[in-house]
């Protein structure tokens, strides 16, 4: 069962252009601190990432010069078992 007391009706007036001004404020400040960001990142990407990438490089030099190093030594030890 239901019942019907009355209606209301209310209007609300808004003053839109504080929220517009406030919200315009927010995305710009926002869009200063992503731009900052932004920045950081890339110092921070060539700070970290250059020398990662030199040192992989350098590891992998080291080891293509031990394998060659090896690749020229001659077998001086017969270790096969005599008959």
């Amino acid at each position: 069962m239901s019942l019907k007391v009355g209606e209301l009706y209310a209007s609300f007036g808004i003053d839109q252009s504080a929220l517009d001004s406030a919200m315009k404020s927010i995305e710009e400040k926002c869009n200063k601190v992503a731009s900052s960001l932004t920045t950081t990142g890339l110092k921070l990407s060539l700070a970290v990432t250059t020398p990662i990438i030199k040192i992989g490089k350098e590891i992998i030099q080291a080891s293509i010069d031990y394998e060659d190093a090896f690749a020229s030594v001659r077998k001086t030890v017969d270790i096969r078992k005599p008959n």
